[in-house]
């Protein structure tokens, strides 16, 4: 993908380079208005990109999909000789809060869980049946939102600057392109 984005910004700026050429080669006041309008157009498609660039990032990442955080496992086999004892295992507290957690276990008894789903923790404390193998695994998740949280802010408060700025430039557009308009009818017939 980003090598036809690359080859498509090199057609677009051999074709702005042409333009930019044939406004340059008008004389007097049709280049001038040439110039400027070319300016405007190019700034304006330009703001229209970053727009399109900033509501792609919104749309993507401000999903409630799922994204695993932690993967916790305990696998313990039974031995004669072994005392069975309490083990813990601990998501120690995050910035990111867990959404969804699945939790397996087979041969395992859970004595004491605290946080998990809605808080940014997890810890539980469990113990292996005696005379049988333990297995517990644990996957936490949050979502996609939740990680991109503050990119996404950023980019929703550049976006509403973004379209304050690109409306001002149409205006500025549809102004000047009124003003000009006996002379912009003169430069089309040639």
């Amino acid at each position: 993908m980003r090598l036809m984005d690359s080859v498509l910004v090199d057609k677009l700026n051999a074709i702005l380079d042409a333009q930019r050429k044939t406004v340059d080669s008008k004389d007097g006041v049709q280049g001038a208005i040439l110039r400027e309008l070319y300016e405007m157009e190019t700034r304006l498609n330009s703001l229209r990109s970053e727009e399109r660039d900033l509501e792609e990032y919104i749309k993507e990442y401000n999903t409630d999909d799922l994204v695993m955080l932690e993967e916790l496992t305990f696998d313990e086999q039974w031995r004669f000789f072994q005392l069975n004892k309490d083990h813990s295992m601990n998501f120690p507290e995050q910035e990111h809060i867990i959404h969804k957690k699945n939790v397996l276990s087979e041969n395992v008894e859970i004595s004491k869980e605290q946080g998990g789903e809605g808080h940014n923790f997890w810890n539980i404390v469990y113990r292996r049946h005696s005379y049988e193998d333990g297995t517990l695994h644990a996957k936490l998740y949050t979502t996609r939102s939740s990680i991109h949280r503050e990119k996404i802010s950023e980019n929703e408060s550049k976006l509403s600057y973004l379209r304050s700025t690109l409306q001002r430039v149409e205006n500025e557009l549809a102004e000047y392109s009124s003003k000009h308009q006996s002379e912009m009818a003169d430069i089309q017939k040639l």
